[in-house]
């Protein structure tokens, strides 16, 4: 059995490599092809913007380094969520047992160091990309080093999801499938319109989604006294249904104004009814019974967002240009849940009702002026500032018929962030081989926290980031190119983690503990140097890229874990620094366009290496934010001879971690493998229908947290089996 799965891990591995491998023998039978032919000249660079305006390509001429997953990429699966698109993007693997509550992470590290935008600004707390339709997103632009107009809080990179506004004349697309995951039901169904008339154009992206899912799991606690003796065994069966509805409006209005200025309103509105249902079964073999034999809990929520922003853009003469934008965000959510716990008699033990509500309202603002002030030379200087005030209300109510301890709490919250930055940058053209872009951005971040229980907190930092990249393009190796970066990048604390507040656990043990705020926390600072080495093979075949990275970390952000009058209480607090390196290749290979006889088939690869170590925690394994050391995708498209027919498949691969988060306290996942499959039938250029596999495998997501010290030893290991969803689709263009 282990033998068979190193040969799977083995092969995993070696796919990726063999098709970098050849990719490159293809490249030299190419070139040589080419020699003979008439010799490749090298094109002017073109600036390209990681902004919600960026021109569309693949990134490959932009002085700061970012690759695009386009359109075409982004429909391919048919899939119902962005999270499942990131999944098959190289260098990004997301975690998160069945889908929920998923970690998208660049370098292995999660969101925190990882920076999240929607067209071009940050993605408010609360708002998971999860529910977000991949209908309505145009592309995704991947940056893995800073740039200082859209935010230097990126030590891992950027992903930036630009939402589909763009204004075509007489555009009418219609997209509606139907999914079904273990059984139960799920649809889906987005359009896009747009029109161009005399004064004005206007597009609106509309979406309605139901998705109804299964969530089980196997939970497994042990516990072991002084000597290692086993002194507590309990298994909890989980079975959690959820079914999330929602609508969607992104309407966009481009009213005319004169031939130097473009006005744009543009708005993103949804509401998500989502509903929870879950239900544990305990066995207590050994040690003491558990505080609940059985428990329920419902979970109802409703989350309302909109957001609007106003754009206005001129164009000055020589080539300048003023873009300022105002926006206004709001979201609202409510909850309630009810749970209910049994004791070993299955009498009611307890019986809790929570209704919390948040509502968040923000004002952003924002300008840039661009000037180019000599031949091959622009610069730009900006800012950008928001102001926002989260208000937050919970009730909690307990009774208990056997006589068990209640407790009563009426909580309210209101937090203030106010966020400045100011930043400059210059793109400098040398020549044809030869461009660079130097930034530097500064930023400062207030915070203010009140409520009932605690005095008023506050928070202020500033963090000054520098950003140089340089793009060489060897003029004797057409189609090669080198890429150099060093930045200054941070990290600021969630607002969560700064409040004072606590969350109490229901089942509170050293893995599952009660959640306290530290409103002393600074920002994660840190240093990085990246460098690519980039391949594109002659006559539009493919590509092969290496990038390698090192990111010097200060202030890291780290879990406390005490106990407190018997209760364990887990806080963050600045540990001193940590290491990160990486490096990844990715590739791409047309076999019709090296090889005119063979299949039309697109072969795509990557695989992804990376390391880390605390200083303050011991090794080995001392990584940080329990980072995924190894990851590689293999896809495939393969469009057959004579059918209007597309097939194609991509499997992924998530290598097993094992971290050692403190001196006590580690945590592990396994190795998982993620098939997904679609076939694509075009009826006409008008009609196609879509058919695919997700989770094509039915993959296990084990993962393992434990506490040990001189007293003993506790476990605790969750088992999420995941089932293949299939879903069938119909898109019209009207």
């Amino acid at each position: 059995m282990v033998s068979n799965r190193r040969h799977v891990r083995q092969a995993a591995l070696a796919l990726p490599i063999a098709c970098a491998i050849a990719c490159s023998v293809a490249s030299s039978v190419a070139r040589g092809a080419e020699a003979a032919a008439d010799p490749i000249v090298p094109t002017s660079l073109q600036r390209v913007e990681v902004t919600g305006t960026a021109t569309v390509g693949d990134g490959r001429d932009s002085t700061a380094s970012h690759s695009v997953v386009t359109r075409e990429d982004i429909a391919r699966y048919g899939d119902s969520s962005v999270t499942d698109v990131l999944r098959r993007v190289p260098g990004i693997t997301v975690t998160g047992a069945q889908g929920r509550a998923s970690d998208i992470r660049m370098r292995g590290l999660g969101s925190g160091y990882t920076q999240i935008l929607i067209n071009g600004e940050a993605v408010h707390a609360g708002f998971s990309l999860e529910s977000l339709s991949p209908g309505q997103v145009e592309r995704i632009e991947i940056a893995r080093v800073a740039t200082v107009d859209v935010g230097a809080q990126a030590i891992a990179g950027t992903i930036n999801i630009i939402l589909r506004q763009a204004m075509r004349k007489g555009q009418r697309e219609v997209k509606a499938s139907l999914s079904s995951n273990a059984g139960r039901a799920s649809a889906l169904l987005d359009g896009q319109f747009s029109d161009r008339l005399d004064a004005f154009s206007y597009s609106l992206g509309a979406g309605l989604s139901r998705k109804n899912e299964v969530w089980p799991s196997t939970i497994a606690q042990q516990g072991t006294d002084a000597s290692g003796a086993p002194e507590l065994e309990r298994i909890t069966r989980r079975r959690a249904y959820g079914l999330a509805e929602s609508v969607s409006l992104t309407p966009k209005l481009s009213p005319q104004w004169g031939e130097n200025d473009k006005v744009s309103l543009e708005a993103l509105l949804r509401h998500t009814q989502f509903n929870d249902h879950s239900a544990d079964q305990r066995e207590s073999t050994l040690g003491p019974l558990p505080p609940y034999s059985s428990d329920t809990k419902k979970l109802d929520l409703r989350t309302t967002l909109a957001q609007g922003r106003l754009n206005w853009e001129h164009a000055l003469a020589g080539g300048g240009s003023i873009d300022t934008r105002l926006g206004a965000n709001f979201l609202s959510r409510a909850s309630t849940t009810q749970f209910q716990g049994q004791d070993e008699h299955q009498d009611l033990a307890m019986d809790e009702q929570v209704t919390s509500a948040t509502t968040e309202r923000g004002f952003t603002a924002a300008g840039k002026f661009r000037l180019p002030y000599s031949e091959g030379h622009a610069i730009a200087m900006g800012w950008d500032g928001e102001q926002t005030r989260r208000d937050e209300s919970r009730s909690q109510r307990q009774s208990s018929p056997i006589g068990r301890p209640v407790v009563d709490l009426d909580e309210s919250y209101r937090t203030e962030i106010q966020r400045l930055a100011l930043y400059t940058q210059d793109e400098w053209d040398s020549d044809e081989s030869l461009s660079a872009y130097a930034g530097v951005r500064w930023a400062t971040l207030r915070t203010r926290t009140e409520g009932v229980g605690f005095a008023p907190v506050g928070n202020r930092s500033e963090v000054f980031s520098p950003v140089l990249q340089v793009l060489w393009k060897p003029p004797e190796i057409p189609g090669d190119q080198v890429r150099f970066a060093l930045s200054r990048t941070y990290k600021a604390p969630r607002a969560v983690d700064l409040t004072p507040r606590r969350f109490v656990a229901i089942d509170n043990t050293p893995t599952t503990p009660d959640l306290q705020g530290n409103p002393d926390l600074r920002p994660e600072l840190a240093w990085g140097v990246d460098m690519a080495y980039e391949h594109a093979l002659p006559g539009k075949t493919g590509a092969v890229n290496v990038n390698a990275s090192a990111r010097r970390i200060r202030d890291v952000i780290l879990d406390q874990l005490t106990l407190d009058n018997g209760a364990w209480v887990s806080s963050k607090a600045n540990q001193g620094s940590a290491s990160v390196f990486g490096i990844e290749a990715d590739s791409r290979l047309s076999l019709r366009a090296a090889w005119p006889n063979a299949p039309d088939m697109e072969i795509r690869a990557s695989v992804s290496r990376n390391w880390s170590s605390v200083d303050q925690v011991p090794g080995p394994d001392n990584r940080l934010d329990s980072q995924i050391p190894l990851s590689a995708n293999l896809g495939v498209d393969w469009r057959v001879a004579g059918v209007p027919l597309t097939v194609g498949g991509s499997l992924a691969y998530r290598g097993s971690m094992h971290a050692q988060t403190s001196l006590t306290q580690t945590t592990a996942s396994n190795t998982l493998r993620t098939l997904d499959l679609y076939a694509l039938w075009k009826f006409s250029a008008a009609a196609q229908l879509r058919f695919a596999i997700s989770n094509a495998l039915g993959p296990h997501d084990i993962s393992s947290d434990s506490y040990i010290d001189a007293n003993g030893g506790f476990r605790q290991i969750t088992v999420a089996p995941a089932e293949p969803t299939f879903r069938l689709g119909i898109e019209l263009k009207l």
